[in-house]
């Protein structure tokens, strides 16, 4: 085809006659559905960068707190404490005097050191009653030696129930099971 005043615009049209400058526009506002999952994409990646960076803050904070806490120090001194937690005792050294110490419990010792209440028990609550049947068999009582699998091999090789019962005392046991 050709254009007003003899110009050639042949390439602004296709076979059909339709104008393909306008096909361009349209399609190019339609977006490539390429570069939006590339911007999808990106938009994730810096989202979960993000993340990650919150997370390893955290996390060098609660070093840095978890340090200072087993040097007696208190966990919300980590906030004054923004360098490397391999380096903090240097940090320390230079600046903690000037940081208040945790208290200590003295809930345990009664008034003035008497020492008349009992301390606090270290054995975790599953494993009380095990405790108290190693303390009810006695001081010098043995506690189960071997694996379980050379336990069982040993009870295996006694030949009289006596034998076994003896075993088993042995190895800790308060019951008798003759009959």
């Amino acid at each position: 085809m050709s254009g007003g005043m003899g110009y050639y615009d042949g390439d602004l049209y296709d076979e059909n006659g339709n104008d393909l400058v306008a096909q361009q526009a349209a399609q190019q506002q339609k977006g490539n559905p390429l570069r939006d999952q590339l911007k999808r994409v990106e938009d994730q990646l810096k989202a979960l960068q993000d993340q990650n960076a919150e997370l390893a803050a955290d996390r060098r904070r609660n070093q840095v707190a978890d340090a200072l806490q087993a040097k007696g120090y208190e966990r919300e001194a980590a906030g004054l404490y923004a360098g490397d937690p391999n380096k903090l005792d240097d940090w320390l050294g230079t600046y903690g005097t000037m940081l208040a110490k945790a208290p200590t419990d003295t809930s345990g010792q009664g008034q003035a050191g008497q020492g008349t209440g009992a301390p606090a028990s270290t054995v975790p609550a599953d494993g009380q009653a095990a405790l108290q049947q190693m303390q009810q068999a006695g001081m010098n009582a043995a506690g189960p030696q071997g694996t379980e699998a050379e336990q069982i091999a040993q009870m295996r090789q006694t030949q009289t129930p006596e034998a076994l019962m003896e075993f088993l005392k042995g190895q800790g046991n308060p019951y008798n099971f003759s009959g």
